[in-house]
């Protein structure tokens, strides 16, 4: 063989095996790879559990048709916005109608879970908050607070206590 052709070959077999690893691990990731409300879930009690699952379980009936509404105007902006003329007025007036309906949706997120935490002890909701602020607040749970931008203020674990930091 020549010297090119075993150097195509090597560099062939290594990209085939980093590849090959590369989607193992991805694989493995969304597989296998335990999701932060599952951690979360595992500490909590079975009464917490069951407090969570009965409220959640019957307040996605509230919620769904909320949900239509919003896919059904996404749909609408995104024909006013590829129409061939723009129209201001209506792109302001469905803007201001999902501005609405993401608020409904909004409200009933925190009355629900200002339901569930009322119904629960101090050290359930420790358990639990990190990953509650994520949901309402629309952030990813792991991301810590290396995106924050300094003097932004937070929520801190101390001591199993909830303190504000400057």
């Amino acid at each position: 063989m020549k010297k090119s052709l075993k150097i195509i070959f090597t560099l062939s077999i290594v990209l085939n095996l980093l590849f090959i690893g590369l989607s193992a691990g991805y694989i493995y990731s969304i597989k296998f790879a335990q999701k932060p409300w599952e951690k979360v879930k595992g500490e909590l009690s079975n009464n917490t559990r069951e407090i969570i699952k009965s409220s959640f379980s019957g307040g996605r009936k509230d919620i769904i048709p909320i949900i239509r509404d919003i896919r059904k105007k996404k749909n609408e902006m995104k024909k006013i916005m590829t129409a061939k003329e723009f129209d201001i007025q209506a792109y302001n007036d469905l803007a201001n109608e999902v501005q609405k309906l993401e608020i409904d949706f909004t409200k009933r997120k925190y009355k629900r879970i200002g339901n569930i935490l009322s119904r629960l002890p101090q050290e359930e909701r420790l358990k639990m908050a990190d990953h509650l602020v994520a949901r309402l607040f629309g952030k990813k749970m792991g991301r810590g607070d290396k995106n924050r931008m300094k003097g932004d203020r937070g929520m801190v674990k101390d001591n199993n206590a909830l303190r504000l930091v400057k």
